[in-house]
């Protein structure tokens, strides 16, 4: 919540800042499920972002489903870090 209570008060300070939240799930289960699953994250996430005041045209929101995981040095999944929510901010 404080994240995005920073985040929120960032976007809105500063004209022409677009947040993309991109949502991010780890490999257990269907592909396609985490893809919703991913959508939905993002969804959410950006739902609250308009909640707390950043203009609804200066967010949007994508899913990756299962497609980007985080691996350790040994190239196997750690699946905690995986399940995330990334933001990538940029200007108009």
């Amino acid at each position: 919540a404080a994240e995005l209570q920073r985040l929120a008060g960032i976007a809105k300070r500063f004209g022409g800042v677009v947040v993309e939240v991109q949502g991010h799930t780890d490999s257990e289960g269907d592909a396609g499920r985490n893809l919703t699953l991913s959508e939905r994250r993002a969804e959410a996430v950006a739902d609250e972002l308009v909640r707390l005041g950043v203009p609804e045209d200066d967010v949007t929101f994508r899913g990756f489903g299962e497609t980007e995981l985080i691996r350790d040095e040994n190239g196997a999944e750690i699946a905690d870090q995986s399940r995330r929510v990334v933001f990538a901010v940029t200007l108009r």
